[in-house]
């Protein structure tokens, strides 16, 4: 068995790194640099979160973390977007006569069965996530979940047979500010 001298075990090592260095810092004609990542920014400079890739229309699918969970989101230059993963919808059913309590989506039978990631309901800003099974409930109202410029409270009558109860998550406008760009 040959020995290789420590020397020609060092120079190697030393004419490798070297070599990785140019690469990470070569440039093509004009100060070209090719992009790994891509990530969506707000108007702060905040991250908002990685591009996982873009809708049909265009819009950029973004991936981040709330309360340890994935969630996936579109995002226009202006506001979040729905995805396969995120449902918008901007009015709630509920058990009480005034759109407080818990909210309720109802009628979107087959929406949250595919688990492949974490799914919610974006409603305009906030965000809510399924808090337990469907079930049967007693409708008196329906309107937004929260005081929503321009919208109210309706009465509304009715038995739902699977109304699935959700939760508030966070409210996306407290932690990022619009306009949104690609980095």
């Amino acid at each position: 068995m040959r020995v290789i001298p420590r020397f020609g075990v060092l120079a190697v090592a030393v004419v490798l790194i070297g070599y990785g260095f140019l690469r990470l810092e070569s440039q093509g004609p004009n100060g070209v640099q090719p992009v790994d990542r891509l990530t969506v920014v707000d108007a702060k400079g905040k991250r908002v979160g990685g591009v996982l890739g873009f809708k049909d229309s265009g819009l950029p699918m973004i991936a981040l973390r709330i309360e340890r969970r994935l969630v996936i989101l579109g995002v226009s230059n202006i506001r979040f977007e729905e995805t396969r993963f995120t449902l918008r919808f901007n009015e709630f059913r509920f058990e009480s006569a005034n759109c407080t309590g818990t909210p309720y989506l109802a009628g979107y039978g087959g929406f949250f069965d595919d688990d492949m990631a974490p799914q919610y309901v974006l409603h305009y800003t906030k965000l809510f996530a399924p808090d337990g099974d469907r079930r049967r409930v007693v409708i008196r109202s329906q309107g937004p979940a929260a005081n929503v410029p321009g919208t109210s409270c309706r009465p509304d009558t009715g038995e739902w047979p699977d109304a699935l109860p959700l939760r508030f998550v966070i409210d996306l406008a407290n932690e990022f500010q619009p306009p949104f760009t690609l980095q």
